[in-house]
């Protein structure tokens, strides 16, 4: 037995699904209504504006990233390289759920990174090098999981394991 969605839930899955066929900035109401298959009345109903389910999407998936992937990456570093290819094999079975934001909302994409920056070193450092290398070892990962992604997961979670784990050694 399934549970019936509800407006709010159909628009932001519309929301989402649209976000991967073009530029957030450019989704407008009516696009989220027509994908939805909801008349503008309701989505005025869940929403004061655009800006309104761009911040839900931006919750929901920054929630799911620090509840789920963050902690497997950072953990798994750079010891337990059976812990990243685990977090390396979920990340390939979410594909559906992170594909709205590669490639096509790059932009969108790395505002969620500068947040996700913002959230996780918003404390005072003791040195240069521990106020930036997570930042640095953060950029890396993504752009290695961001291009390993791009080309369709051509190597294996083992080989994008030992390629993270290698250069952040360095940090």
């Amino acid at each position: 037995m399934y549970q019936k969605l509800t407006v709010k839930e159909k628009l932001l899955l519309a929301y989402i699904k649209l976000l991967s066929k073009k530029p957030y900035n450019e989704i407008t109401v009516s696009d989220l209504c027509k994908q939805a298959n909801t008349a503008r009345v309701s989505f005025y109903r869940s929403f004061k504006n655009i800006n309104e389910i761009d911040e839900l999407a931006v919750y929901e998936y920054q929630n799911k990233f620090k509840e789920h992937l963050m902690p497997t990456l950072f953990n798994a570093l750079p010891n337990n390289r059976k812990q990243l290819i685990n977090a390396l094999e979920s990340i390939k079975l979410s594909e559906n759920e992170l594909e709205p934001f590669l490639p096509v909302n790059k932009e969108y994409f790395d505002n969620l990174l500068k947040k996700n920056y913002d959230i996780i070193h918003n404390t005072e450092y003791k040195n240069i090098k521990e106020k930036y290398y997570p930042k640095i070892k953060l950029a890396i990962i993504f752009s290695i999981i961001k291009t390993w992604i791009n080309y369709n997961y051509k190597e294996s979670a083992d080989q994008i394991a030992d390629i993270i784990i290698d250069t952040t050694k360095l940090y």
